[in-house]
């Protein structure tokens, strides 16, 4: 049987940014997707999906087994892929797609399965979103080296993240509007227009669909981003740091957010432990945001050993980074 999204959009818990276009549910940044229950008759589970990325991954979790999570690689097209097998009585499945915005969008256009739809899984009591680089969307965390991740799409897991274990540790809702390269000021590359500015209020990049903030209310926002500002800096000699453009645009970023959620929390936090006057000169504008606001918190500095492709975090040293994050969440974030 097959069931259109367009049909049965009430029975849909949207998972992150997400928007509907022409009736289909499309899927852009990182662990973006959807959550339903359903009463299943021994049958396997498929969506009609069409997929524009290279390559790249569906995560797939049922009951809520995070531990169990299923990864099915995709490719380009249109398609039926099967994401679950042998299902029968009430189940809950969450469907992600784990690659981030800039490598391409999924569009599901419906289920198909045996049995019958049920009401939509309730919301948990808390909403986190993380504003972030390729630090927050897992780039390259499923590499066994630190060599660039080859294929891309097939070694980065929007959902083996820090950000991704603090919601499951803390049993809150996840939206992260990451990609890699962008920085506050300028991208990796020294472009800026390559900034979260250009993405922070979308729902669906690839179509320049605006977001709509009275859909997601974060009880905590985490900022996780400067990392590229500071590579352009630190790679090209002579492009010195330019600390009050660096301090008035993360103020920019800040007060935009703000506007559109004025009760969250923000959490600046930084992925390196410092030691040079780039890292130290981001700890310094962020330690100076953070004294004057009320709600905003500079959380320091999450350290890891770098394993993944690139000398990016992998899997394992995404789990440093939550336990180190979740101490300081726990001490000092009252929710």
């Amino acid at each position: 049987m097959e069931f259109l999204i367009k049909n049965n959009k009430e029975n849909l818990k949207l998972c992150g940014r997400t928007a509907f276009l022409n009736d289909v549910l499309y899927l852009d940044f990182t662990a973006s997707g959807f959550e339903f229950c359903a009463d299943f008759k021994n049958s396997d589970v498929a969506i009609d999906v069409k997929i524009k990325a290279e390559n790249g991954l569906i995560g797939v979790i049922i009951d809520n087994d995070y531990d169990n999570m299923q990864d099915i690689p995709v490719f380009s097209g249109e398609q039926k892929i099967t994401v679950a097998k042998n299902l029968n009585g009430k189940h809950t499945l969450k469907i992600l797609k784990l690659l981030e915005y800039k490598k391409g969008y999924y569009a599901v256009k419906s289920l198909i399965f045996d049995g019958k739809m049920l009401e939509k899984p309730q919301e948990k009591p808390l909403k986190f979103e993380f504003y972030g680089d390729s630090l927050t969307c897992g780039y390259g965390n499923l590499s066994t080296n630190r060599e660039s991740p080859n294929p891309f799409g097939l070694l980065e897991h929007g959902y083996r993240t820090w950000a991704a274990l603090l919601c499951e540790k803390m049993n809150a809702e996840m939206s992260a509007v990451s990609s890699s390269g962008q920085g506050v000021l300028t991208d990796c590359s020294g472009n800026p227009e390559g900034t979260i500015f250009k993405y922070f209020d979308m729902a669906v990049p690839s179509f320049s669909v605006k977001w709509d903030f009275k859909n997601y209310q974060p009880d905590v926002i985490f900022i996780y981003i400067g990392a590229n500002d500071m590579n352009y800096w630190r790679m090209n000699e002579g492009a010195e740091p330019v600390w009050p453009d660096f301090y008035k645009k993360s103020k920019e970023l800040l007060e935009s957010i703000k506007k559109e959620c004025p009760s969250s929390k923000i959490v600046y936090l930084q992925g390196h432990d410092g030691g040079n006057k780039y890292y130290d000169g981001i700890k310094k504008e962020y330690e100076k945001l953070a004294s004057e606001y009320e709600n905003v918190y500079y959380c320091g500095s999450l350290t890891s050993n770098q394993l993944g492709g690139d000398w990016h975090p992998s899997v394992d040293d995404h789990k440093m980074i939550f336990e180190q994050l979740y101490k300081y969440v726990k001490e000092n974030i009252k929710l």
